[in-house]
């Protein structure tokens, strides 16, 4: 209940602020502290259904009286009772933001949804901002370097985890499986014994495109945390050479910790540094195939990144689209002749997807 509590107040905090604004009737804005109060407050009203009304406004209260904001608890408790007399009112009014004030009623930023309506049409931006706004759910691919999936669902009956099977096209049905857990999924036993990794199944179209095979080289450009490497290694049967590189050094012990715990071999990290200084080289290494899974806005994966509509701008996507152009560059000089390099985001923005791809084409045409 508490993590559902955080999650949905940063995912709902326009609409909540705007149902804030308005009783305040242009009055001085609340403290920081009774801002975040209130929002817990109407989000438990209108988004939660565990605790009864009368419950929820005595611990806001509360919670106002002894986080300093004692003076402001009188404010807290009419607030949030008029709002439950006219809850139903409101229902009607969140209902019309929706449908007119997208940005309000979705809880988004404006300029985003103004992109959004006017590549996908109203209906479908609204049908992107409600997927956004519900909880993402959590999935589990099975390691086949170590077990089976039907072995590991049979250690799962024995474990404090549910599951169901998940089927897309590009990966074995036996391979994927939502999971619930009523315990920290690093506690379970199966997860300690690496045969499994969490891991949503689009994360793994890029790698089913990129089709590694045993025996070869293969370079993972922007590697961690390491999901999508170590899928890599799995479909090359741990056999060849997979390098997985990132600018950030601190987050290739994280991707260093996986493939150990996924009993991977094939794998060496190396830091974006190094690649330079290998692609510099009077003989510099190249691949089979490289993936360059690009730094990005991560606009397609709001759902599951929940505070990243609220750091996103419009200027950062231009800085981005820089960013991944370089990295084709140089994934270019990277990969042997024939080779295959796969680029892909989690972004919708096309400027970091076709916009950087037509841009590296033109300049490879020229070249």
């Amino acid at each position: 209940m508490t993590s559902e509590l955080i999650y949905g107040c940063i995912r709902w905090k326009a609409l909540l602020d705007h149902l804030v604004a308005r009783r305040q009737d242009g009055k001085k804005r609340q403290k920081a502290a009774v801002q975040v109060i209130l929002r817990m407050g109407l989000y438990q009203l209108f988004f939660m259904d565990r605790v009864p009304s009368h419950a929820l406004v005595s611990e806001c209260v509360n919670l106002a009286k002894s986080r300093g904001a004692a003076g402001a608890a009188g404010f807290v408790n009419a607030f949030l009772r008029q709002y439950v007399r006219e809850q139903a009112e409101t229902q009607e009014l969140i209902a019309e933001l929706q449908e007119n004030k997208l940005h309000i009623g979705w809880s988004h930023p404006d300029w985003l949804v103004n992109e959004w309506v006017k590549r996908y049409g109203k209906e479908g931006a609204q049908r992107l901002l409600s997927w956004n706004n519900s909880p993402a759910p959590i999935f589990a691919r099975i390691n086949r370097l170590k077990s089976t999936g039907p072995t590991v669902r049979k250690l799962w009956e024995h474990e404090p985890i549910t599951f169901r099977d998940v089927q897309v096209d590009w990966c074995d049905s036996e391979d994927l499986a939502e999971i619930k857990v009523s315990a920290p999924v690093h506690s379970l036993d199966s997860f300690k014994r690496g045969l499994f990794y969490v891991q949503d199944p689009s994360t793994l179209l890029s790698v089913k495109v990129l089709d590694p095979q045993p025996g070869e080289s293969i370079l993972d450009l922007c590697s961690a945390p390491g999901g999508k490497s170590c899928y890599i290694a799995q479909r090359m049967e741990d056999k060849g050479k997979l390098i997985a590189s990132d600018i950030d050094e601190l987050r290739l012990n994280v991707v260093r910790e996986n493939s150990e715990r996924l009993g991977i071999t094939c794998l060496e990290t190396q830091p974006a540094s190094a690649i330079d200084h290998i692609l510099a080289g009077e003989q510099p290494m190249t691949f089979d195939r490289i993936l360059i899974d690009a730094p990005c806005s991560n606009s397609g994966v709001i759902r599951r990144r929940i505070d990243v509509r609220w750091r996103i701008s419009k200027a950062e996507i231009a800085q981005l689209h820089e960013t991944q152009f370089g990295l084709l560059m140089k994934a270019a000089k990277a990969v042997k002749k024939g080779g295959i390099i796969v680029y892909s985001t989690c972004s919708l923005e096309p400027e970091e997807n076709e916009h950087v791809i037509r841009r590296f084409l033109k300049r490879s045409e020229t070249r």
